[in-house]
């Protein structure tokens, strides 16, 4: 039966897939090799509202894997992007942020290497500083 799962003991098991493919271990599986993801930015305190030019590592990477990027601005909802790494491992996700953000970045893992999720990555943003007498800047339209 496709789906069906035993455990013999700590370390057996035997599994059946969709396809009907028997899966065994008595070693207790093998959860891959160890891979680890980062956020980074050059200003931590960018200035004014805008786009953050947010940088992302994955190590190790083929290249065509998905991250997952959350966002979440003070005092609002959490918002999702999924980006794909390139070769080098890089990825950009450039989110507009208009008040102070926190971001992470998730991904799930292949057949090969484990999963990894990022360190929170706090980025203060705010108005520039006006000098006495400026004229405020015009509002910005949020993209």
């Amino acid at each position: 039966m496709p789906g069906a799962l035993d455990a013999q003991g700590p370390l057996a098991a035997f599994a059946v897939s969709n396809l009907n493919h028997l899966l065994a271990t008595q070693t207790g599986g093998n959860v891959g090799q160890r891979s680890s993801i980062k956020l980074s930015i050059r200003r931590r305190r960018p200035g004014k509202p805008g786009v953050l030019a947010v940088r992302g590592t994955l190590t190790p990477a083929h290249g065509g894997e998905t991250v997952v990027v959350a966002k979440r601005e003070q005092g609002g909802h959490w918002r999702v992007r999924e980006v794909t790494v390139s070769s080098s491992g890089r990825f950009t996700p450039f989110p507009y942020a208009t008040r102070t953000t926190r971001m992470v970045a998730q991904w799930s893992g292949d057949d090969i290497r484990a999963g990894a999720g990022s360190r929170v990555l706090l980025v203060d943003v705010g108005q520039k500083v006006r000098r006495k007498g400026a004229k405020p800047p015009a509002p910005r339209p949020h993209p």
